[in-house]
């Protein structure tokens, strides 16, 4: 690299030097956010619907006295006894809290596949964390809030129980029951065949425990109970009644509760109540609505995987997100992305600990035969799930996916990509401005882009593409939404060493240890240009876009940037994520490979729009790379140290883009792709 670079050693006790955080804890709160693995088996940390009602608490270090007990006399309160537990994975599970001001950390007694000690405190209200292999995890199964600057903290409410016992009960005296109550008729067949009430949409929705303020784009998320009043006036023969109701839901189920006032004068006293509250309810519902439209807001990612659009509301749903209509074709695309998986008969089960393959390719088949050759001599390629994401419908392209053999494979097709619609949006419209056409004077459809150009459907097809194929790998395919590994993504100019994928498993396990602040794991340099150093050292730099594989946690980060993505004017992916996405993070987005790259990038076309009429653009129709027996298996050491490159060149935040992605249809359709999955 010609630069003298930093060098850091493993960490695996998760320490930082700044600092932060409480008294003598690793505050790791930030990196275990997004970068390392995830431990547990169910659901991520910190990315999860709050619990616990409240506003969010200080930091720690902030915390009023009530959080801690520190310097209380507890010989003179009553003590009570609470289990603590942690049921998510990992191999060492500490806890530290607000009981003791945040000093000390006491390791868990492991129990079969559970992590558990007992504690006496006080009766009153405790912040905590889990430490789980050195980063501090927030348990999404108890009650947990945020603090002021986004941080999670589980919470332990220990309330003194007050005796139920009759003595307590002796002045309270039950009123009388009204005969409505008991002499109700049986329910007949007619009330079993009415089909249950809908559930008030406010119901739906919470304000408390929003995530900070730097995510305002989120939508909050539904909570588990929530409470709606809400008043009702009715006319009826013999007179008007007034109504008081409150609805109560837990999850799915609810109860509605009426009080009613005949009285007139009783009615004209709360008119104005109800006047007051009807006009505020209409109020809200108008801002929610405006918010909704204007900023076009995406799904809070705190809820993968627990809403998903079912064939049955599809076409309700393709109305509400603006996509544009199926054509026959289009839907024949979308049914078999649903397909099983090729192969089974052959590998009919998944390696444990697979790391799953995308390949993404457009129209060029000589590339993909070459790439689909390489991935055939990859050792442990017989583990894992091959998907082939296709950018559109092509024959030719479709007969190399079916002639591969050496494991199981998926293929999925982009249903609105513009080959789908050769003559309307996402394609090529006959009323569509093009080039650099004047809207007015042309009488035109379009937004041009920063430099006065009209969108070309090929070229925005690009990020289309792989911004559809991420939201359908990660959270639309039954294959991979619940895959808490890591994803390799790879494209159909990229020629796969056979030592790639035992290199890719030793990387993603090293990670946490040598390279917590890393968000993934490359099989190749930044730099196309570069084979690698060759030093005996693990490489961190910024992320490239040859052979690059996250977890879900990096994921649900990327989700959260929709906007940034969908709105940056340049049709390239990758130039978008490093230009707008990455430094939006707050936190330089680091990627662990290896000294070596275990991949190449032998493409010659600069776009990947396909062939075309054009021939081919790979020499001599044809690949030859020279390899080493070093090439063929593993050959990174966990003993290693990582240099860290911490400037490099290449393209950051306040560049403006190259263009082509102007057009406000596109951004529509982008932030469509985010939301197909979350409703």
């Amino acid at each position: 690299m010609g630069k003298s670079p930093n060098t850091i050693m493993g960490n695996p006790s998760g320490s930082r030097d700044d600092g932060e955080g409480p008294p003598g804890v690793n505050n790791f709160g930030e990196y275990c956010d997004g970068y390392v693995e995830e431990p547990m088996s169910r659901s991520p940390s910190l990315f999860f619907t709050s619990r616990y009602p409240g506003e969010p608490l200080p930091r720690p270090a902030e915390a009023s006295p009530q959080h801690t007990v520190v310097n209380r006399n507890v010989h003179d309160e009553k003590l009570m006894w609470t289990k603590i537990s942690w049921n998510h994975g990992g191999s060492q599970v500490a806890i530290t809290g607000s009981w003791d001001n945040w000093e000390s950390r006491e390791l868990l007694q492991s129990r079969d596949n559970d992590f558990l000690t007992i504690k006496l405190l006080p009766p009153g209200l405790y912040q905590y964390h889990f430490i789980v292999d050195g980063c501090l995890m927030c348990d999404p199964e108890c009650p947990w809030v945020y603090d002021n600057s986004g941080s999670a903290y589980n919470i332990l409410d220990l309330q003194e129980c007050v005796s139920e016992l009759p003595q307590h009960l002796a002045m309270f005296e039950p009123p009388p029951s009204p005969p409505s109550s008991y002499d109700n008729r049986l329910l007949s067949e007619d009330d079993f065949s009415k089909p249950p009430l809908e559930v008030p949409p406010q119901l739906h929705l919470a304000f408390l425990n929003k995530p900070s303020s730097s995510n305002n784009g989120d939508q909050p998320p539904m909570p588990h109970p929530s409470q709606l009043n809400h008043l009702h006036i009715q006319n009826q023969i013999g007179g008007e009644f007034f109504a008081l109701s409150s609805t109560h839901r837990f999850r799915n189920k609810f109860v509605t509760t009426k009080h009613r006032l005949k009285d007139a004068a009783a009615f004209r006293r709360f008119l104005p109540l109800v006047s007051i509250t009807l006009l505020g309810v209409f109020l809200l519902m108008f801002l929610l609505r405006f918010n909704s439209i204007s900023n076009f807001v995406t799904p809070s990612s705190d809820d993968f995987g627990e809403v998903s659009i079912r064939t049955g509301n599809r076409s309700h749903v393709r109305q509400i997100l603006s996509l544009p209509k199926q054509t026959e074709f289009s839907l024949k695309l979308e049914k078999r992305n649903q397909l099983p998986p090729r192969n089974l008969d052959l590998y009919p089960s998944l390696a444990k600990d697979h790391i799953t393959i995308v390949l993404y390719v457009h129209n060029r088949p000589q590339y993909l035969k070459v790439a689909v050759d390489s991935l055939s001599r990859v050792v442990g390629i017989n583990e894992t799930l091959l998907i082939v994401s296709h950018d559109g419908y092509f024959e030719e392209m479709n007969k190399v996916v079916e002639g591969v053999r050496f494991c199981q494979v998926k293929q999925i097709f982009a249903p609105y990509s513009p080959h789908v619609f050769p003559n309307s949006f996402p394609g090529v419209s006959p009323t569509d401005c093009k080039e650099r056409d004047d809207a007015k004077t042309k009488h035109c459809k379009g937004t041009p882009d920063q430099y006065g150009n009209h969108r070309s459907p090929k070229i925005v097809s690009l990020k289309h593409h792989w911004w559809w194929m991420m939201n359908t790998v990660w959270d639309g395919l039954k294959e991979t939404k619940d895959h808490n590994g890591h994803i390799l993504f790879i494209e159909e100019d990229h020629y796969i060493y056979p030592n790639a994928y035992r290199n890719l498993q030793i990387l993603t396990e090293l990670k946490p240890q040598k390279c917590p602040h890393c968000y993934a794991a490359n099989l190749a340099p930044c730099d196309v240009n570069a084979r690698g150093e060759g030093w005996d050292s693990l490489i961190a730099e910024r992320m490239g876009n040859v052979g690059y594989t996250f977890n879900r946690t990096v994921w649900r980060k990327i989700h959260k940037k929709t906007s940034e993505f969908c709105f940056f004017d340049d049709y390239n992916w990758d130039i978008t994520m490093w230009a707008t996405v990455y430094p939006s993070f707050g936190n330089p987005v680091f990627t662990l490979r290896g000294p070596r790259t275990s991949a190449v990038h032998f493409g010659k076309c600069g776009l990947h729009q396909g062939q075309g009429e054009a021939i081919a653009c790979i020499d001599n129709g044809m690949v030859n790379f020279n390899l080493e027996e070093i090439d063929k298996v593993a050959n990174i050491n966990s003993d290693w140290e990582v240099q860290v490159f911490e400037n490099q060149p290449g393209y950051k935040a306040g560049f403006k883009g190259w263009g082509g992605w102007g057009d406000k249809r596109d951004h529509r359709l982008c932030l469509s792709f985010a939301q197909m999955y979350h409703s």
